[in-house]
C-alpha cells in the first residue's frame, strides 16, 4: 500500500499517518472532494496492527438513517419474536471503520459517537443491550474542524477527541510535480489492469496536466488516465490525446475505439492473463470469485449514476432493492 506525492504537503501527510497507524486514537482527514481521503485511510489502515482486519468505509452523505446503519437496531416481526439487525461498527469488528463526510453525520448522532469512542460500546436502535465497539474510528472532513464547528456540522465535543490527529491533504493543483508522478503511476496501473500494452506520456502531455487546475483533484485524473489507456492505441500518449478530454471533445473519441474494442474483449483479455498465473494450479469457487470482481464495479458505477438512489439502481440492474442492498453490503459498497 502506497501514497504517491513527492510534494512537502504530501510527505508531512504521509509521514504523521504512518505515526497514528501505530495506535488505536481516532483521526480526521481534511481536504477536498477527491484529493485521496479514503486511499490515505486504507493506507493508515494496511500500515497498522489491524491490517488482517476488515477494513470499512461508511459514508454519511449516501445514509438517510445514519443511526440505524452505524449502530444497528432491535426489529420485532409479525409474531412478536425480536431480531439484531448489525451496524458499520460491528462490521468492522476489530478493523478500522472509515467514516467519510462526518459532518452530514446528524448531531445526535455525533453525540452518539463521542460516547462510543471514550466508553469502547454503545447500543443497538431501540435495544437495551450494550455492545461493544472493538474498532479504530476515522473520519474524514471537506473543510477543517473549525469551520464545520462554526457552521454547526460538527460536534465540539466530537472534534476535541481527533483534533491533534488531524492530516490535511491539498488540492491536486497545489501538488506541484505530483501530477507528474500520480499521471505515470496512474497510467501504469490501467495498462497492467486491463491487459494494455504499456503506455507512456511525451514531455508536452505532462506539461499539459501541470497547467490543468483539477476542479475534481485526483480522482478526476485518475479517470482521465483510464480513458486514455482505453481509449488509444498509440502506445505513446502526447497532449493532444489529453486535450480531448479536457476540452470535452472525448465522447466521440471513446465510442469509435471502444466500437474496436468491446467490453466482452476486454474481459477476455483479463481473464486470459489471470489463467496463464494460475498455470497448472486448480483452485475451487472460481466462478464466484470472478461474478463478484465483475458485478462490483458494475453495481459501483449504477449507483454513482443514480446518485446512490438504491431504488433507482435496483430497477436499472434488474433486481429487487433487497437483493441489491445484500450485494452492496458483500461488495463493501457501503
Amino acid at each position: 500500500m502506497q501514497f504517491i506525492g513527492q510534494s512537502k504537503h504530501i510527505i508531512a501527510a504521509v509521514e504523521k499517518a504512518r505515526s497514528l497507524a501505530k495506535n488505536s486514537e481516532s483521526c480526521v482527514i481534511v481536504g477536498e472532494k477527491g484529493v485521496g481521503k479514503a486511499h490515505l485511510a486504507h493506507f493508515i489502515h494496511a500500515n497498522s496492527p489491524r491490517e488482517a482486519e476488515p477494513f470499512l468505509s461508511f459514508d454519511a452523505a449516501n445514509e438517510k438513517e445514519p443511526h440505524k446503519r452505524l449502530f444497528g437496531f432491535l426489529k420485532t416481526n409479525i409474531i412478536g419474536i425480536e431480531s439484531l439487525t448489525t451496524g458499520a461498527i460491528d462490521a468492522a469488528g476489530s478493523g478500522t471503520l472509515f467514516i467519510k463526510n462526518l459532518h452530514l453525520v446528524p448531531r445526535d448522532v455525533q453525540l452518539q459517537l463521542v460516547a462510543t469512542i471514550q466508553l469502547g460500546g454503545y447500543r443497538p436502535v431501540d435495544s437495551e443491550e450494550s455492545l461493544a465497539s472493538t474498532c479504530r474510528y476515522l473520519f474524514s472532513l471537506s473543510k477543517d474542524l473549525d469551520e464545520h464547528i462554526k457552521e454547526k456540522g460538527l460536534l465540539p465535543e466530537l472534534a476535541q477527541l481527533f483534533k491533534r490527529n488531524t492530516i490535511h491533504l491539498p488540492p491536486l493543483k497545489e501538488r506541484g510535480n505530483d501530477v507528474h508522478l500520480l499521471a505515470d503511476h496512474f497510467l501504469r496501473k490501467w495498462c497492467a489492469s486491463l491487459g494494455l500494452s504499456p503506455k507512456t506520456l511525451t514531455k508536452a502531455a505532462h506539461k499539459l496536466l501541470k497547467k490543468y487546475s483539477w476542479p475534481e483533484n485526483v480522482a478526476e485524473l485518475q479517470m482521465l488516465l483510464l480513458h486514455a489507456a482505453l481509449s488509444f492505441s498509440e502506445t505513446v500518449l502526447d497532449a493532444h490525446h489529453l486535450q480531448l478530454k479536457i476540452d470535452g471533445n472525448w465522447r466521440a473519441h471513446t465510442e469509435k475505439h471502444l466500437e474496436e474494442t468491446s467490453l466482452e474483449e476486454l474481459i477476455e483479455r483479463k481473464l486470459r492473463q489471470f489463467m496463464q498465473k494460475l498455470g497448472k494450479y486448480d483452485i475451487e469457487g472460481l466462478h464466484g470469485t470472478i461474478i463478484d470482481r465483475v458485478e462490483r464495479p458494475l453495481i459501483k458505477l449504477v449507483m454513482e449514476k443514480t446518485g446512490n438512489n438504491q431504488l433507482r439502481a435496483a430497477r436499472i440492474l434488474g433486481m429487487n432493492r433487497n437483493t441489491l442492498r445484500t450485494k452492496l453490503q458483500k461488495l463493501e459498497l457501503v
